[in-house]
């Protein structure tokens, strides 16, 4: 069965379908700051797009590798913006037509180092950062960047150098797109969340990966309740159950050996081929499939929840043993909906206070898209990844891959930004940014768990922010005068509102200034209504002043939106302020968020960190 991903149009191919105004669009340079060279790519891999221009930062000449040359993440996300179209198809699990956003971009590709050399070279993110100014890139997108460790030593944001190239590329008309990371679930863990930068979070779409286990017994074992017989063998299969994992083959039934104390706990379950039995390992400490890459293995395995394991323990107990088969993964529908993973990291940020961040959020969950075919999927586990036994990992290759993790869905967002540049190219990186987040589709107001802190103000919408009616515009003097500590956070000009509070019982108001900048075809009329979707402080009171503003044609006119509020520990306000155009129009939607300081303290969660992959 074929179809096409993606769920509000990115990667699907669809954009120069659906409004031929952008066929005659000459899009702006775009660039991809990523992990090291690989192994080289072949040329089919390079043909996958119309322009990409691959130019190593810090590169060792010594290196025997020559060419064009990509890390599989890296060539992941550059396919994420602009893979011609292509009909791809893993093991049989998932078949889909592929296209990137802007499959006429003119993609330039950043790979810092090099795996076979040193994989990171100290000030790598900056010096691409500098090379992206320098060849003209108007949008950049990093999928990679510091832990939330280190963020939570850096403290402000003059310490962020990372952050401070990527305010450099403001100076210079270039809008960056960066991860929030893929450490969730916890609060504060996000990293990035410059002001100046747009960034993003994760959301599922409609398919989820799901593994299933069978459990059976000897069919001699009396008194059990049988679900059905085994068709190949002498056994009675007495239950089923579905973990997370991504396998291409199906394993037969193997004896369940138990290696340590897993009794209450998560684990993952292996089939060990050579010793033909299965066993239980505990699970690394937030231990998640499908992120950063895929978990995709020669080694059957798959994760299971602790009431699962107890559940195999309490009949391996009653039994004496049993065996165990897992099956080939498939793709199914998610009955939940769209959700916010577990992995995709949340807000606040511990350097950027009381911003919100996610700023939008993308498809970032089983999303199938092109890999190097040179290029083993499992590589990086090739030379760690043994059973007990010995069971050596074999090297899988294929032309795609599911992946999930915020990575992905951060060049799905620039691919985005890239449209409105090219179809605005007069527009400001800001100017772009408030486009994106003031049309996005508001995950608050269709109820999906979790805030803004989560979400951001929900998924980007194309066709709306393409025109905007009005934007938030910001330069680099004013968030210069930020990163100094001459400017408050509340009076840069963000699409954005956020505000922390401690415990006290008597009123607190914060006041946020903005301006906003009509860029529509005709002068227009916009009243103010602000919309709760979470009211849990009493007495809480949130105003725009004025409450109606009127624009001619590129005016700007100010407002201040003021918050007065007694604060209660341990609570959330959501809500949404909406500029609603007199007569009929798009409407100008920005987040609020309104957060107790004490909820956010958890100093002792992060650990000591270095730039890794998200």
């Amino acid at each position: 069965m074929e179809e096409v991903i993606g769920d509000f149009g990115v990667m699907e191919g669809r954009w120069t379908e659906e409004f031929t105004d952008l066929e005659s669009v000459e899009y702006s340079k775009i660039g991809v700051i990523d992990g090291g060279w690989s192994e080289e790519l072949m040329s089919d891999d390079i043909n996958n797009f119309q322009s990409l221009t691959i130019a190593p930062v810090d590169h060792q000449k010594q290196c025997s590798i020559v060419g064009g040359s990509l890390n599989p993440h890296g060539y992941m996300c550059v396919s994420a913006i602009g893979c011609k179209r292509k009909q791809l198809n893993f093991f049989g699990i998932h078949e889909a037509t592929c296209e990137g956003i802007v499959p006429r971009a003119q993609i330039y590709a950043y790979p810092i180092g090099c795996e076979r050399c040193e994989r990171r070279p100290p000030g790598g993110i900056e010096n691409a950062i500098r090379k992206a100014i320098q060849d003209g890139v108007k949008v950049l997108s990093i999928s990679i960047g510091y832990t939330v460790g280190r963020a939570h030593r850096l403290k402000c944001p003059k310490n962020d150098d990372y952050g401070m190239s990527i305010l450099d590329g403001v100076k210079k008309d270039m809008l960056t797109c960066v991860t929030v990371g893929n450490d969730g679930p916890l609060g504060e863990s996000a990293k990035n969340g410059m002001p100046w930068a747009l960034t993003v979070g994760a959301h599922t779409s409609t398919n989820v990966v799901q593994t299933v286990i069978e459990v059976a017994v000897d069919k001699n074992v009396p008194l059990v309740d049988i679900l059905e017989h085994d068709k190949n063998g002498n056994l009675n299969i007495i239950g089923k159950f579905k973990g997370s994992s991504l396998n291409v083959q199906e394993s037969p039934f193997f004896k369940l050996c138990i290696l340590e104390d897993v009794f209450g706990k998560d684990c993952i379950l292996k089939a060990d081929r050579s010793s033909e039995m299965c066993y239980l390992d505990l699970a690394k400490p937030q231990s998640r499939t499908l992120v950063a890459g895929s978990s995709v293995s020669s080694i059957m395995k798959v994760s299971l929840s602790k009431e699962i394991v107890d559940q195999l323990l309490k009949w391996q107990s009653e039994f004496g043993e049993i065996f165990i088969r897992i099956q080939r993964s498939k793709i199914e529908t998610d009955s939940r909906g769209v959700l916010v993973p577990v992995f995709s990291s949340r807000g606040p940020s511990r350097i950027y206070k009381e911003h919100i961040i996610p700023e939008v959020v993308a498809p970032g969950y089983a999303v199938l898209i092109p890999h190097p075919s040179t290029i083993a999927l499992n590589y990086k586990s090739l030379e760690v990844e043994q059973t007990s036994s010995g069971d050596i990992e074999e090297p899988l290759f294929s032309d795609c891959n599911i992946v999930s993790g915020t990575s992905i869905a951060c060049p799905q967002v620039a691919g985005a930004a890239l449209i409105l540049r090219s179809y605005h190219p007069r527009w400001t990186p800001s100017e772009v940014k408030s486009a994106l987040i003031t049309t996005a589709k508001s995950f608050s107001a269709r109820n999906i768990p979790g805030n803004e802190l989560v979400f951001g103000p929900g998924s980007i919408n194309i066709k709306a922010a393409l025109h905007p009616g009005l934007v938030y515009d910001e330069n680099w003097t004013h968030f210069r005068e930020y990163v100094d500590q001459k400017r408050s956070i509340y009076d840069l000009n963000l699409p954005t509102f956020a505000a922390s509070f401690t415990y006290t019982s008597r009123s607190c108001n914060r006041i946020f200034r903005r301006e906003l900048k009509n860029v529509g075809d005709h002068k227009m009329v916009y009243k103010c209504v602000i919309q709760y979707f979470s009211k849990l402080w009493d007495p809480v009171e949130i105003t725009a002043v004025p409450d109606c503003l009127e624009f001619e044609r590129g005016e700007k006119q100010k407002f201040e939106l003021i918050v007065n509020i007694v604060p209660r520990p341990s609570a959330h306000i959501s809500a949404l302020l909406m500029w609603i155009p007199v007569g009929g129009g798009q409407s100008v939607c920005s987040p609020i968020h309104l957060y107790h300081h004490s909820e956010f303290d958890k100093s002792s969660w992060y650990e000591d960190g270095r730039r890794d992959t998200d």
